[in-house]
């Protein structure tokens, strides 16, 4: 049974559309979409390639869907019920290209569920009672369920840098309206006799409003992936490789800032600096290899011994300092002999079964009033080599206001 539209030759065709020729752009639109994005996945990192690629195998099923629409109009049967699986799953596939973006956790579970239940829903409707009002009701809550998950994750949930996710969430939610309204007029006409024009204005504003949305969408979903390729480069530009750390740069820009808020608020601040022993000797026994295993496992360790709010990072070679905000004398120095103990207490296992142990020499420095970060990183390094002098293994400590030489130095 096909059930079409009734020609109005007066009504101009800007103002009543016809919705198979509405469908039909959108699946055109949904294919260039498309290609043009799965050409410019691959000049992007691997996770933001993922999301762009599975953004584009979403347009595909959506402009599939909508092509079947355009062929073959409101047919309740077969095609119809295609379409609407398709379109659905093509849907979701924007609230997962999200998640992939973000980093997150996906799973196959939920829509696979959604999916065969508009299916069900769908077939059910399309054959049994031949209802369309049915199909659209089904079709409508599954797309305003998943919109509503979409609109969550974009406007609540949504951790990277940028703007652009606020965009293409404030489209989404348009379109969820828009389906609301769809809903609440198909729950309403469910059960009657299908009027003679089945796209009513709902419907083709509808169609319209999803022809806007997808381009806009796709808008702000590029910028997305530039906000999150920014945020990647800013930190790989902020980061050592090796031991995935700030780097010296960071470092100092860190350190900087909280010498200064140490100051504006009269806060303590306190800074390590740690040389892990023996360091040569590792190199050249077992190989730069070896070494590396060695900074990346000291590199966790500290990462691992203090707080969040801490920063730490590679000075370079197998040096690292660690700024202590809000950290006096004594706190400082009771981290620090946390940090040797842990490093003591670990070792790398080269595949003999061989295991390499990780020793380090700490100095620490307490800010004075009027000293910049380089000034207590100085007395801090000065410490540290004073540990090593002393025997290695072990923390010293510059008293606060005292002379880099006048240390305290504890045993290992």
């Amino acid at each position: 049974m096909r059930y079409t539209s009734p020609v109005h030759c007066r009504m101009d065709p800007v103002l009543d559309p016809n919705p198979q020729l509405v469908a039909l752009l959108i699946a055109l639109n949904g294919f260039a979409i498309s290609a043009a994005i799965l050409l410019a996945a691959h000049g992007y990192p691997r996770t933001i390639s993922q999301s762009m690629q599975i953004f584009s195998y979403g347009k595909v099923m959506v402009a599939l869907a909508f092509a079947l629409v355009a062929a073959r109009g409101f047919t309740l049967g077969p095609t119809i019920v295609l379409a609407d699986g398709l379109g659905v799953a093509g849907f979701y596939t924007n609230y997962v290209a999200a998640r992939i973006l973000q980093g997150k956790a996906h799973g196959l579970g939920l829509p696979t569920a959604i999916v065969g239940l508009v299916l069900a829903g769908t077939s059910y409707f399309a054959f049994v009672p031949h209802d369309l009002m049915g199909v659209r009701v089904v079709v409508s809550s599954a797309l305003v369920a998943i919109l509503g998950m979409l609109v969550f994750e974009l406007l609540v949930r949504y951790r990277l840098p940028g703007s652009a996710h606020v965009i293409a969430g404030v489209a989404a939610l348009a379109v969820g309206i828009a389906l609301l309204a769809r809903l609440a007029l198909s729950l309403k006409g469910m059960g009657q006799p299908i009027p003679d024009d089945s796209a009513g204005w709902v419907e083709k504003g509808f169609l319209l409003l999803v022809y806007v949305a997808a381009t806009m969408g796709t808008v702000a979903f590029v910028l997305m992936c530039n906000d999150a390729f920014n945020g990647e480069l800013r930190h790989l530009a902020a980061t050592d490789p090796l031991s995935g750390l700030a780097n010296r740069r960071r470092l100092f820009e860190r350190g900087a800032e909280e010498v200064n808020r140490a100051h504006r608020f009269g806060h303590p601040l306190s800074v390590l600096v740690a040389d892990i022993d023996h360091f040569k000797r590792i190199n050249d026994t077992w190989g730069h290899a070896t070494g590396d295993h060695v900074i990346h496992e000291f590199a966790r360790i500290m990462a691992a011994t203090v707080r969040d709010v801490d920063v730490v990072g590679r000075l370079g070679g197998e040096e690292f300092a660690v700024v202590l905000p809000e950290t006096d004398q004594d706190t400082a120095a009771e981290v620090a002999e946390r940090l040797r103990q842990a490093a003591s207490a670990s070792a790398v296992v080269l595949e003999s079964g061989e295991p390499v142990r990780i020793t380090a020499s700490i100095g620490m420095a307490a800010w004075n009033a009027g000293a910049s970060f380089q000034d207590v990183l100085n007395r801090a390094d000065a410490a540290m080599y004073k540990a090593k002098m002393a025997g290695r293994n072990r923390v010293a400590v510059t008293p606060r206001g005292g002379s880099p030489l006048a240390l305290n130095v504890s045993a290992s």
